[in-house]
């Protein structure tokens, strides 16, 4: 394997290092230490610039073996069961998706620079837009599959926790004028600035009162019209979606499908704001409506599933990547 490391944190102390330590990538665009082959050569001029560069090649993976992992008890528990609990299975699935990423993909990945230009790729109108080097990183995340982008949020999520106040700035600023570009802003975008936001603003968030179910009757009704109308192209599908959905939560208010509700960030964004401060013991309660009207139908799509677990995340009841064969509830 050479002597690359593979801890996030090995950029910290690669000053201290005698061998290159971590792949350069796009990390030296932010170093905070010249190369090493520099380093050395400020030591000793008459150095002639030879050391042996280590390689590294991941070793292959059996992912089918890794793949029949998930029988068995993960199809005994939910996906809304697993909250705060993942399995070894949950385990198994992270490796496995890992291994399918391209090196480059996780390369970048691990850095704040490289992991700024993945969240970049993810948006649909970016293509056209940039340098060389974002071209050339989203030739290689073209082919990832949707249900991964997730995960991929996740595992850049140490790197972007270390852009300084001012790149942190700079970086959800052209982020959000990606998603503007097109005049649309759609549930993945959403999605992807709101857990962005929430897990990298480093504001103290002011606690407000818990509130009951009924206090957020309005919030419940925006949140599963927009999650009805995601997943359902059909209006009454959409609507019996949304009742089997509402039925789940117990609450004196009347609650009403808004079918006009479609792809409305605005909505999403007043109603998520207020859900998370729920009450503790009644998130779950939403989450299971949430599911139940997903599934309602027997076909869960993309935008259903991230939807769902970007007002987990927003709800601090993260929900573990669906499983093999798995159910939501």
């Amino acid at each position: 394997e050479g002597s690359y490391l593979k801890s996030t944190d090995t950029s910290e102390i690669s000053h201290m290092l005698f061998s290159q330590g971590l792949k350069s990538g796009f990390t030296g665009l932010f170093a905070t230490h010249p190369p090493l082959s520099e380093r050395i050569a400020r030591i000793d001029p008459y150095w002639k610039g030879n050391f042996n560069q280590p390689g590294s090649k991941r070793s292959p993976t059996n992912t089918s073996e890794q793949t029949a992992a998930f029988s068995g008890e993960s199809s005994q528990r939910s996906a809304v069961e697993s909250i705060g609990e993942p399995g070894k299975e949950h385990l198994a699935l992270a490796r496995t998706q890992i291994h399918d990423l391209p090196d480059e993909v996780l390369e970048n990945a691990h850095n704040s620079f490289g992991a700024c230009l993945l969240m970049y790729c993810l948006q649909d109108a970016l293509s056209s837009r940039m340098y060389n080097s974002l071209l050339a990183l989203r030739s290689q995340t073209s082919w990832v599959s949707r249900k991964m982008y997730l995960s991929l949020i996740d595992l850049c999520m140490p790197a972007l926790k270390q852009l300084s106040p001012l790149q942190y700035r700079s970086f959800m600023s052209h982020l959000s004028q990606l998603m503007v570009a097109d005049e649309s802003i759609s549930v993945f975008e959403w999605c992807l600035f709101k857990i962005l936001r929430y897990s990298l603003d480093n504001d103290v968030r002011t606690f407000e009162k818990s509130l009951n179910i009924d206090a957020t009757a309005w919030a419940c009704e925006a949140l599963l019209s927009v999650l009805a109308m995601v997943g359902h192209d059909n209006i009454q599908t959409a609507e019996r979606s949304f009742n089997n959905a509402k039925s789940l939560l117990t609450t004196r208010r009347v609650l009403t499908f808004k079918a006009d509700y479609r792809n409305n960030a605005e909505v999403l964004e007043k109603s998520t704001d207020l859900l998370k401060n729920l009450k503790p013991l009644q998130k779950p309660m939403l989450l299971k409506a949430m599911a139940t009207g997903i599934s309602a139908d027997g076909i869960i799509t993309p935008d259903e599933i991230e939807l769902l677990r970007a007002v987990a995340v927003l709800l601090d009841c993260p929900i573990p990547p669906l499983l093999n064969q798995q159910k939501f509830i």
